[in-house]
């Protein structure tokens, strides 16, 4: 068995792992059902193109989704086994990925992977970067403590990643949708 000489491995290896099962599941065993959800069809981005997105509407919404899934992983972070659930959640972000890429690649080829990406940028940024410092604090456990600094610096980039989300992203995706 391989052992891995530092935990960024380890955690690199989770992800990879469930993106390559979630590709798997997508084309064996979803198979022609994954095409019936329609997220990627062009009615719905021509649709999408051409609505107007009521910011402070879609900002109560981003807000009661983020903030639930950070409550999640705050709970998980005060549970005992942080190195367990630190796999489990790479893994099922991976897994999830997979997917969502089988799925826009199956329904639109490569102009698919565009339209995800321009999805997810620019406030995965700041949400990857929130859950990489939880996520390494699970790995780093008991010989790193929680502190201030850290708990500042979670709630700032989910800040940044909430307010990207519902003011930048919908004029990106749009944008993308208009070249393609």
């Amino acid at each position: 068995m391989r052992t891995y000489k530092n935990k960024g491995q380890l955690l690199i290896v989770f992800l990879v792992a469930g993106f390559l099962i979630g590709i798997l599941y997508a084309n064996f065993v979803a198979g022609d059902s994954i095409m019936l959800s329609g997220m990627f069809e062009k009615a719905t981005l021509q649709h999408f193109k051409q609505t107007e997105i009521n910011s402070g509407k879609y900002l109560l919404h981003v807000v009661r989704e983020r903030i639930g899934c950070l409550v999640f992983i705050c709970f998980l972070s005060c549970l005992k086994w942080k190195r367990v659930y630190a796999g489990i959640v790479l893994g099922v972000i991976g897994f999830l990925s997979g997917v969502l890429m089988v799925s826009a690649v199956m329904q639109l080829g490569i102009k698919g992977i565009l339209i995800c990406i321009a999805g997810m940028l620019p406030q995965w940024i700041f949400y990857g970067l929130a859950c990489g410092v939880l996520l390494w604090y699970w790995f780093q456990y008991p010989m790193n403590k929680w502190n201030k600094a850290k708990t500042v610096f979670v709630l700032v980039m989910f800040s940044g990643g909430i307010i990207t989300e519902v003011y930048l992203n919908p004029w990106v995706v749009k944008g993308i949708i208009g070249i393609i």
